[in-house]
């Protein structure tokens, strides 16, 4: 005789704690037809690392497009070499030009009209050497000076802060020059479009288009 509530040879205990391993399970059970979420419920979202990164190839979405080298600088490199050619072809010619010891004693009267150098015990021999290495330094530095301005040129901003320090230098020496020139009563046209070459040159490296492209070689 069974017990009301109970049908069949098969108990319900679909609530009963207690119920063995072949117990019926109620539709209110998740073992019963998997683990699928319901109706109106979404899969929770999974992160990837990769998510927001373009093509492969592309650098991201988020790259700065690539900053073309000015017209500018080409300018500026042109004015920088041409400020530099006069002294590195006069250095080599002095370095490099056999020179006899007969033209310097020749020309001793110009160089030295007052002789304060033969009464210094500066001999003929010892003022050729002294062009001559003199001629020298004015080349090597020439010479350096458009390495750094080429340097410079291709983006480097360490190269174009060395340009602006040579150049300021230089200048200075010219002015002097200059300015001395003058008060003898003589002017040198060369020296002024030397001086005006190196400074516009290196002013061309510091405007505004000049500082995008520099910065954009910096990142």
């Amino acid at each position: 005789m069974s017990n009301p509530g109970q049908g069949g040879n098969q108990p319900y205990q679909g609530d009963n704690p207690y119920a063995g391993p072949g117990a019926y399970r109620g539709p209110s059970d998740p073992g019963r037809y998997g683990s699928s979420p319901a109706y109106g419920q979404q899969e929770p979202y999974a992160y990837s690392p990769y998510a927001n990164q373009g093509p492969a190839g592309t650098g991201g979405a988020d790259q700065p497009a690539p900053v073309r080298r000015p017209g500018l600088l080409v300018l500026s490199l042109v004015l920088l070499v041409l400020s530099a050619l006069p002294f590195l072809i006069g250095g080599l010619v002095f370095l490099v030009v056999a020179i006899d010891v007969q033209e310097i004693v020749a020309l001793l009267p110009t160089i030295d009209p007052n002789g304060q150098l033969a009464a210094a015990g500066i001999t003929p021999e010892q003022i050729l050497d002294i062009v001559r290495t003199a001629g020298g330094i004015v080349a090597a530095m020439a010479a350096i000076y458009v390495l750094f301005a080429v340097l410079a040129f291709t983006g480097r901003n360490w190269a174009r802060i060395v340009v602006a320090v040579l150049t300021t230098g230089f200048g200075l020496l010219l002015l002097a020059g200059l300015v001395q020139g003058a008060s003898a009563g003589s002017g040198s046209g060369l020296s002024m479009a030397v001086l005006a070459a190196s400074v516009a040159g290196t002013v061309l490296m510091f405007v505004p288009a000049s500082q995008q492209y520099f910065a954009s070689r910096r990142r």
